[in-house]
């Protein structure tokens, strides 16, 4: 049944797509394309389906033929060292082992992420690539992760290209791993894009995801380019993500509200109130977090608190006006302030006549 809805939904938007996106995106819509053209396959009888055995995953079948004892110790090592950012731990487990998998490296390099070990997570993939070691779905998003944080962000998407056109890494995939696989990948590149707020290719990646599958992207992956938005203060961009997020059903949380109030830095007073006036009538509760980003925009920089009192001298009256009112607000309503919040509570105090 899916693979008709993606034959008769996905595949007529092809040429229409194609003239509007490149590189990733493109490559995604061939893959999965053929991923449409194997359930249909299965439905004829011509090719057993991927549900009768988990091992026919492509993933699942390298932890079964890859997973040595010795290989299953490393990775368990990884792992636990990986929950306790102990990266000391991780290099350790990695010097224990005779040869690595596909396993181990993806234990090791989605460590490097958690760990903040960037340097060592590009290195583990460029080791893999010149050992010629398969790579798989996880491969890729964890080495786009430690590119992008690497602040190699151009190397980023070439890997994410290299996995879109990756046709062994997609095959496998079941119906019901379909839509969460293609999120996971676009969720690396987008993350990718906001690291560096580029907003453009963020939001290109949501449109890459409406087209394949058919629905909306997930609230995650919005919150994701939400998060390139507060990164380049790109308010526009933000305002519109919201507006489609709700015109498809998609209810903003407090997470995607406060990625939108960062990206009103330098906007006007009218525009950060008219925020926040949006997301009272959603019915969203502002928390701690929300309340120093409200704070931050209203005063229209970063907080810090080496320059706060003369930021805070400076400002217009209305904007002091709003601003004590916030956070008044916010103390009444049992809002927990943050250090940076309650430090400019009290500087408001102190410059009360």
């Amino acid at each position: 049944m899916l693979g008709f809805r993606l034959q008769h939904l996905l595949l007529p938007r092809l040429t229409a797509w194609q003239s509007g996106f490149r590189g990733p995106q493109m490559a995604c819509i061939r893959n999965l394309a053929s991923i449409v053209l194997q359930e249909e396959r299965e439905t004829r009888g011509l090719q057993r389906s991927t549900r009768a055995s988990r091992s026919n995953s492509a993933s699942i079948r390298i932890v079964e033929e890859m997973g040595s004892e010795a290989s299953r110790r490393v990775t368990s090592l990884i792992t636990a060292a990986k929950n306790s950012r102990d990266w000391a731990g991780v290099e350790r487990a990695l010097a224990e082992a005779s040869e690595l998998n596909t396993v181990n490296y993806n234990a090791a390099m989605s460590a490097a992420l958690k760990c903040r070990a960037y340097d060592r997570g590009m290195e583990l993939y460029e080791q893999m690539c010149a050992a010629e070691t398969r790579q798989t779905l996880p491969t890729y998003t964890a080495a786009i992760g430690n590119f992008a944080r690497g602040q190699q962000y151009t190397q980023a998407l070439q890997i994410g290209q290299k996995m879109m056109q990756d046709l062994q890494a997609w095959e496998g995939i079941s119906r019901d791993e379909y839509v969460d696989q293609v999120e996971l990948a676009y969720m690396a590149l987008i993350d990718a894009a906001a690291q560096v707020g580029d907003v453009e290719y963020a939001t290109s990646c949501l449109e890459a995801v409406r087209a394949a599958c058919s629905k909306p992207p997930s609230i995650v992956l919005h919150g994701a380019a939400l998060n390139a938005c507060k990164n380049s203060k790109n308010a526009a961009a933000a305002q519109k993500l919201l507006a489609q997020m709700r015109q498809h059903g998609i209810q903003p949380n407090i997470v995607a509200y406060a990625c939108a109030m960062a990206a009103h830095r330098n906007e006007p007073l009218a525009s950060i109130n008219a925020l926040a006036s949006t997301m009272r009538e959603d019915g969203v509760e502002p928390t701690s977090a929300f309340l120093e980003e409200h704070v931050a925009s209203l005063i229209g920089s970063d907080l810090s608190l080496s320059n706060l009192n003369a930021m805070l001298s400076e400002l217009a009256e209305d904007r002091l006006q709003v601003l004590r009112s916030v956070l008044e607000s916010a103390k009444h309503r049992g809002i927990q302030l943050t250090r940076m919040t309650s430090v400019v509570d009290m500087q408001l105090d102190e410059m009360s006549p």
